[in-house]
């Protein structure tokens, strides 16, 4: 756990301090939605969570990105919501795949327990986790989410809170949005 803390500052660091280079290559939406079920799968079988993957974007569709850096996006908007998920009396996640006018979109949803107004404004930030999140979900520093905002921005796209109780789920629903075709950015 240390090494993984450790791992996340210094990761941070090379962001703040634009070292970090991108990694372009092609794909499709079928093998990438493949990579992220993977990411998926292990973690909420881990945590005993019932995983959803749904795809609108068609399988042979080309997408050209840094794969890694989504993969890790993912993977943490993946941990967060199975660390909130897993108290809930139906623990569930969905990770859909969409797009549209050349953008990719990445939702994730869980049936946690949701976004406090007061933490919302404030989730993205560096070292910042929300008021109850001790009590509700133990690990991390707080850096997952500033990380993955970041990670979002360099591959020319953003990570926002779509809803802090999704309709359908409950809890929190994230949306990271990028180019289908990251050479373009």
């Amino acid at each position: 756990r240390l090494s993984s803390l450790v791992e996340a500052v210094l990761e941070y660091a090379r962001l703040e301090n634009h070292k970090v280079k991108l990694n372009v290559t092609t794909t499709d939406a079928a093998s990438l939605l493949r990579g992220l079920e993977e990411t998926l799968q292990k973690r909420c079988t881990d945590n005993a969570i019932e995983a959803q993957t749904q795809s609108a974007v068609p399988a042979a569709h080309p997408i050209r990105t840094d794969v890694n850096l989504v993969n890790q996006i993912t993977a943490v908007l993946v941990d967060n919501a199975c660390r909130h998920a897993r108290g809930s009396r139906s623990p569930k996640l969905l990770v859909q795949l969409g797009g549209d006018n050349g953008r990719l979109y990445l939702d994730v949803v869980d049936s946690g327990p949701g976004i406090d107004l007061s933490d919302a404004r404030k989730i993205f930030r560096p070292f910042r986790r929300g008021r109850d999140a001790e009590a509700r979900a133990r690990g991390g520093i707080g850096l997952g989410l500033a990380l993955a905002r970041n990670w979002a921005e360099l591959l020319g796209g953003r990570l926002d809170l779509v809803a802090r109780h999704d309709p359908q789920y409950g809890g929190a629903h994230f949306r990271l949005s990028i180019p289908a075709d990251a050479s373009t950015t």
